[in-house]
């Protein structure tokens, strides 16, 4: 009887798990352009991170409802339509719906419709004899229903808050012919215009080329496709440019002082560095909970890497963070095997405006040769250079270290200042390592830079409260929690969402 009962509350809790797992209600309508549905059809439903496969029915009026993983991207796929329909459920609990709209006899249509090689050719040459760019902003968009060249395309673009993103310009440009069309969306965040079929085109904002990708097929008879999809816009880009200059101008006049501290620091104790920082190390210890509350003993407690290449930030605001991890050495050196460092100052007290992306310098490599040797290698870089201009030379500095690494070392781990921007990410691309990112002082809100190294190398981020080990699975649109913060991922790229 006894084992009944654990089976069945081991049942009760496995439902509430799945309940609280599927927490968005979903409804999928099927409609014809004909005011009619879609009945008794059979829909797959794919989420486009883990591949998972779910299935519905539409009921008789076109309706299918399942419960579904919220915060996610899906694929919907009608058993008879002959293309698919993307969307993103928001963070959830929600109840959520979607329209899907095609021909009652969609898949006979394609078939019919599919173009002959002359036909193929004609439009070919069509396309070609097109204007190099036509700009629909300047002149007014005209649709003809008769039109058979031409695609009517409708882009609805939403803003980080799922809200239409009115007013935004954008351009598309064909990847075959190079035809550009330039555009904007109108108040209800869309823009409806005929695109010549037989290209795939490069949709472009202002700040963000090759957002995503339109693919025109030819078709002998009149056509028209949908693209939905979420962007910042380039108003609250420009607006967050700005924010961000305020707040490290705010930033470089704390390090100011900080690094005046650690230079009168330096001139005091400069022959005697060694035996000073050991002395002070040894006067941490006596302080209650010195090393079990830092968040580099936090984060190596709670994540067991090994052969460990660790790569930190040495410039001036990351001084407290030296010694946390100087403080960890001291207890585990001799436990931790293939401990490689680097250390990095942005640019060895280089002017800023002699900092050249990828090849700021200021990099240095050290073994794990015992304590002594760590502390005069972390003084000789903190010495050089104390990074003067905020953003940090962060991606230079990972590719310096797999570079000159012994090869033995299994885990890539950044030591970094979470409010300092990295200042070379567009260089992101050429890592092809996971990197564990530790975000030291990110009390409140982090630098969005690092959840997209983290993101872009298949890597982590850990504060020292919560590791983040799934961010690589994030969909585009999906959300993540941070310090009771959210941030949205569009396209590898993280925003954080205000609080409305």
């Amino acid at each position: 009887m006894i084992r009944f009962k654990f089976l069945f509350i081991a049942i009760i809790l496995l439902a509430a798990a799945k309940a609280q797992e599927n927490d968005a209600k979903l409804s999928i309508k099927l409609a014809t352009f004909s005011a009619s549905t879609h009945a008794n059809v059979r829909i797959e439903i794919t989420n486009n991170s883990t591949s998972q496969k779910f299935t519905t029915t539409s009921n008789g009026v076109g309706i299918a409802h399942i419960d579904l993983p919220s915060n996610a991207s899906y694929t919907a796929q009608p058993s008879n339509y002959s293309g698919s329909h993307i969307f993103t459920i928001p963070k959830g609990p929600i109840v959520y719906s979607v329209t899907i709209s095609y021909d009652a006899d969609d898949l006979t249509k394609a078939k019919r419709f599919e173009p002959t090689e002359a036909e193929k050719n004609e439009q070919i040459a069509y396309v070609k004899s097109l204007p190099s760019s036509i700009n629909y902003t300047v002149n007014p968009i005209k649709i003809d229903p008769k039109d058979k060249k031409n695609t009517l395309v409708t882009i609805q673009i939403n803003d980080l808050y799922s809200k239409p993103l009115a007013n935004e310009k954008f351009i598309l440009v064909g990847k075959t012919y190079g035809k550009k069309y330039i555009a904007q969306t109108n108040a209800m965040g869309e823009c409806i215009l005929p695109v010549a079929k037989g290209d795939i085109y490069n949709l472009h904002f202002k700040y963000d080329s090759n957002y995503t990708q339109l693919q025109v097929k030819i078709s002998t008879g009149w056509s028209k496709q949908s693209l939905q999809f979420e962007y910042i816009g380039a108003v609250e880009i420009e607006k967050r440019k700005k924010e961000k200059e305020i707040a490290i101008k705010k930033r470089m006049l704390e390090e100011e002082e900080e690094r005046k501290r650690y230079k009168e620091w330096l001139a005091l104790h400069k022959k005697h560095l060694l035996e000073q920082t050991k002395k002070e190390l040894e006067e941490a210890k006596k302080q209650a909970n010195y090393y079990n509350e830092s968040i580099i003993n936090k984060v190596f407690q709670r994540n067991h890497w090994q052969d460990k290449l660790i790569v930190c930030d040495l410039t001036g605001s990351m001084q407290p963070y030296k010694q946390q991890l100087l403080a960890w050495y001291i207890l585990n050196h001799l436990k931790e095997q293939n401990m490689q460092f680097v250390f990095f100052n942005d640019g060895d007290s280089k002017n800023d405006g002699e900092k050249i992306i990828g090849s700021t310098g200021g990099i240095y490599y050290f073994e794990s040769k015992g304590i002594d040797s760590l502390i005069q290698a972390t003084n000789k870089v903190s010495g050089a250079g104390d990074g003067g201009d905020c953003p940090e030379n962060n991606i230079e500095a990972l590719l310096f270290a797999i570079k000159v690494a012994k090869p033995q070392y299994k885990e890539i781990v950044m030591i970094a200042d979470s409010k300092a921007p990295i200042k070379d990410i567009e260089l992101v691309v050429k890592l092809n390592k996971p990197v564990h990112v530790i975000l030291c002082g990110a009390e409140s809100s982090v630098e969005e830079d690092y959840l997209r190294l983290a993101y872009a190398t298949k890597g982590t981020v850990h504060t020292i409260e919560k590791d983040i080990i799934d961010l690589a699975k994030l969909s585009n649109g999906q959300t993540i929690t941070i310090n009771r913060l959210e941030y949205k991922m569009l396209n590898g790229k993280f925003f954080a969402l205000n609080k409305v």
